[in-house]
């Protein structure tokens, strides 16, 4: 077995090696190593992408959103993204190699050559004794001991690949074709068009597609090559799609998809777009109405037994934007993210102190019904905080000389996500409503079945407009007559937590008056939660 393997891995050293150098077309050469009959390949121009304006805003929205992100995939490429000149993937000859998986092979080609030390740290490349050497003995081929295999192809390349071994996809590459089904996609592709995708369309039964009712249709079944083009222009993204069917059924049923798919796009981007308001998040809201606009323009089209389609999405406005305002705004959208992941928690918490006692936590009374600890404590060992809470003396009050040298132990689970006014400091926005026919009584602990218009239309807890120490048993005294206090700490939403453990925006501007049926648990007038 260690045989075989072994001279697999050589073949696809030395196969590789040459399919880099290789003069066997006049495609350039990150495209020559291209089986013209595998299933399918995406090619993009990355570096064109990189420096361009849309790059940049991408860039700029990334590095406000998740900087970790950027680091992250460049620690699984080993290169810096701006040392990337084109990427390819390509999906082998399914049926020559008997895969019913998508195998994947991923090619990297750099600007600039890569240092190979580095990348090899980088990646964690495992030096195998039984390991073949390249040409002229340079060590080419490592794993990664995930059963991922790396082939540093020459001085500016770099071959990835994912899903089967090495000696399967050796075969495939070594079987490619010079011409086949792809070849016109592949001369699109060095044309220089910033992205190129393409996929054989009688091989896509033999893919495992998942969804059985798109596998088996007619039109999937009758289509031929597909290709689709895009390219970033000053102030657009264009694409265009050319798919060719053996019927004219195979036509019809491919319109009536992507008309649907179209439907489809369009419905949920327009939900979108009403969740998010030029006021509230503009520069989102202008990069959803570039895609709508986008998906709008799509025109399909038949000459013959060919489909083409087009589109153009309008980038300059949001590009604009995020160059403007992205960073600002993007580090509130994961703000209030993540205090929706904290709410949510709570909520987690809340359902399930009410199945170990039968009843919502309330603040912690003495004997005379004085409070003492709000229910931040009463929760601290559903939120994974067993140690802390068996460190404070429940029969005493939150300030007395034991419990407030607690305080400042605030979890990080009560902190409200970017606010600067509580920064160091243990106070939490995270209350809920009591009294006056709210969740929460402070005289009588609530249980669910007392929530007789639902949970999932009651609020359980919400982000307040002002702050309290965490460990105070301060809560919003709900009053029917007056407007609730919700901060609104991310743009024009606050987050609310439901009974049902959901979390959702409630909009500054929502009829006070529904605000208010949310609130009460039991006002025999439950209202649907706005979206």
């Amino acid at each position: 077995m260690k045989f075989s393997l072994a001279i697999a891995l050589a073949m696809l050293s030395m196969s590789l090696a040459a399919r880099a150098d290789e003069p066997k077309s006049s495609l350039p050469p990150e495209l020559k190593w291209v089986p013209a009959n595998a299933v399918g390949f995406v090619h993009v121009r990355f570096a064109h992408l990189w420096d361009s304006p849309a790059g940049n805003a991408v860039r700029t929205y990334l590095g406000a959103a998740a900087p970790e992100a950027t680091e992250r995939i460049e620690r699984g490429l080993g290169v810096p993204l701006a040392n990337v000149e084109t990427i390819t993937a390509v999906v082998p000859d399914v049926e020559a190699g008997g895969l019913r998986d998508l195998d994947v092979v991923l090619r990297v080609v750099t600007r600039e050559p890569y240092d190979r030390a580095k990348l090899v740290e980088a990646l964690g490349l495992i030096d195998r004794p039984d390991r073949p050497l390249g040409a002229g003995g340079s060590k080419r081929l490592f794993t990664t001991g995930r059963e991922e295999y790396i082939h540093l192809t020459n001085a500016r390349t770099i071959t990835f690949f994912f899903g089967g071994g090495p000696a399967g996809l050796a075969s495939l590459l070594l079987d490619g074709e010079p011409s086949g089904q792809l070849s016109p996609a592949l001369e699109a592709a060095a044309r220089g068009d910033h992205l190129v995708a393409a996929v054989d369309g009688t091989r896509l039964r033999d893919l495992p597609l998942g969804d059985s009712t798109l596998a088996e249709s007619e039109w999937l079944q009758s289509a031929g090559p597909i290709l689709l083009r895009g390219n970033l222009k000053p102030g657009s993204a264009d694409f265009d799609m050319s798919a060719s069917f053996q019927t004219a059924d195979g036509i019809k049923g491919a319109t009536t998809f992507l008309k649907q798919l179209q439907a489809n796009f369009l419905d949920d981007f327009s939900r979108t777009a009403q969740r998010n308001s030029e006021t509230d998040t503009p520069v989102l809201a202008k990069l959803i109405k570039a895609l709508l606009t986008g998906v709008k323009s799509v025109k399909l089209e038949t000459h013959g037994n060919q489909l083409l389609a087009t589109a153009s999405m309008p980038t300059a406005e949001a590009i604009a934007a995020v160059q403007r305002d992205g960073a600002v705004e993007i580090k509130l959208m994961a703000g209030r993210m993540k205090s929706s992941n904290n709410l949510k928690q709570f909520g987690l918490a809340f359902h399930n102190y009410h199945d170990a006692y039968g009843e919502l936590p309330s603040a912690i009374f003495d004997r005379n019904g004085k409070p003492l600890l709000s229910w931040r404590v009463a929760v601290l060992p559903q939120i994974e905080q067993e140690l802390l809470f068996r460190q404070f003396k429940l029969d005493e009050p939150w300030d007395s000389e034991h419990n407030k040298k607690l305080i400042d132990r605030m979890p990080a689970t009560y902190r409200l996500p970017g606010d600067k006014a509580t920064e160091g400091k243990p106070l939490t926005y995270y209350r809920v409503f009591a009294r006056n026919g709210a969740m929460f009584d402070e005289r009588r602990n609530t249980r669910f079945a007392d929530i007789t218009d639902g949970l999932s239309n009651t609020i359980m807890a919400v982000e307040a407009a002002d702050p309290v120490i965490w460990t105070k048993p301060d809560e919003l005294a709900y009053d029917p007559k007056k407007p609730p206090k919700l901060g609104y700490h991310f743009g024009g939403r606050c987050n609310v937590l439901f009974g049902d453990g959901s979390v959702h925006g409630i909009s500054k501007d929502l009829d006070p008056k529904t605000l208010h049926l949310l609130i009460q648990r039991a006002d025999n007038t439950p209202v649907q939660v706005p979206r």
